[in-house]
């Protein structure tokens, strides 16, 4: 059957730049095809079950029923047991963005995962960097397929669904051949083609640092007028970016998708988040070198003007309220917003 498709605003979608336009790298999510084994809520939970995959006291035969794994074609169960090492396993565990808002670790490593996709997740590894999350198609109706992370990332953080496996856009690209490569000629740089930045850049009549961009792209994809008058667009493939030449608009918008990444991270010190920026604001708009760009700190009389600050959080029992830095975390099942009861 053939679903009928308001295409109007055709013409004037068109005229937008496209994702895969703005950043030459991207890549689909990891595909582990063995959660339960290649993922775990803590670090420890998953060093010990890699410790337990490569006790030679086991047979393959004990730890295919221990873990429940089977072979697929490019994952052999005894074939890693005997070419893999528990060292090279272990250094391979990263924090992993399994799911919204569900963060846990996972063993990055072609001895575990089926699809690693180190190229791509090699620029987001260290928690440094952010990327944009985002489906090419929709099964589900209503666009909502779009979020932020600061690590490598499953293809189904967003949605289960085949069809929606979501794709990275990675903010700043690495170097790096491979995910744990080290040394000092590995370098970061913008993830920006060339015409997009000198574009946008006349568009606004000044340079901006590429934090700016991405925050100003977080901030029209989440924009309910956005959604609503290209709904159907984003059915079929990756969004579209208009590109604004209102100066004062993309600042403005410059600073509510930093308030959006810093509150989808749940990273209350995000550095370019409102409630940490000074009264002038951030230099969204600034002229010289963007890697000069920085965010002054927020001096609002003492008052901590972060929404972390007064959670909205609710539960029975004994206990804090506050959100603490560095949580939630999970133990023994449970989720952790401070640590008063741990």
């Amino acid at each position: 059957m053939f679903a009928l498709r308001n295409l109007d605003l055709s013409a004037e979608y068109e005229q937008f730049i496209g994702l895969k336009d703005i950043f030459p790298l991207y890549g689909t999510g990891v595909q582990t095809s063995r959660d339960d084994f290649a993922v775990a809520l803590e670090r420890q939970t998953l060093e010990d079950r890699m410790r337990s995959f490569f006790d030679k006291a086991k047979s393959d035969a004990q730890i295919r029923t221990q873990f429940g794994l089977t072979d697929t074609r490019g994952w052999k169960l005894s074939d890693v047991r005997k070419q893999a090492t528990l060292k090279t396993v272990l250094s391979s565990v990263v924090p992993f963005t399994f799911r919204v808002f569900d963060n846990r670790w996972v063993a990055l490593t072609k001895s575990v995962v089926d699809w690693p996709r180190e190229e791509v997740m090699a620029s987001v590894r260290n928690k440094a960097n952010i990327g944009l999350l985002c489906s090419r198609q929709q099964s589900i109706i209503g666009f909502r397929h779009v979020f932020v992370a600061n690590s490598p990332v499953d293809m189904c953080c967003l949605s289960n669904k085949s069809r929606e496996g979501q794709t990275l856009f990675p903010l700043y690209r690495s170097t790096a051949r491979s995910m744990f490569q080290t040394g000092r000629e590995i370098s970061e740089y913008a993830n920006y083609a060339s015409h997009f930045v000198s574009d946008f850049a006349s568009n606004v009549g000044a340079s901006f640092a590429p934090e700016d961009a991405f925050h100003y792209i977080y901030a029209v994809l989440h924009s309910p007028t956005y959604r609503t008058r290209y709904a159907e667009f984003p059915k079929i493939d990756f969004p579209r970016i208009p590109l604004t030449t209102d100066a004062e608009l993309f600042r403005k918008l410059c600073a509510l998708g930093a308030d959006l990444v810093a509150l989808h991270l749940l990273e209350d010190d995000y550095e370019a988040a409102s409630w940490n920026v000074s009264e002038s604001g951030p230099p969204a708009v600034a002229g010289g070198s963007s890697a000069e760009n920085k965010y002054p700190p927020a001096t609002a009389g003492g008052t901590d003007k972060s929404p972390f600050a007064q959670p909205i959080t609710r539960f029975k029992g004994s206990g804090s309220a506050e959100v603490a830095k560095g949580h939630p975390k999970h133990k023994d099942g449970n989720v952790y917003i401070n640590p008063s009861l741990l």
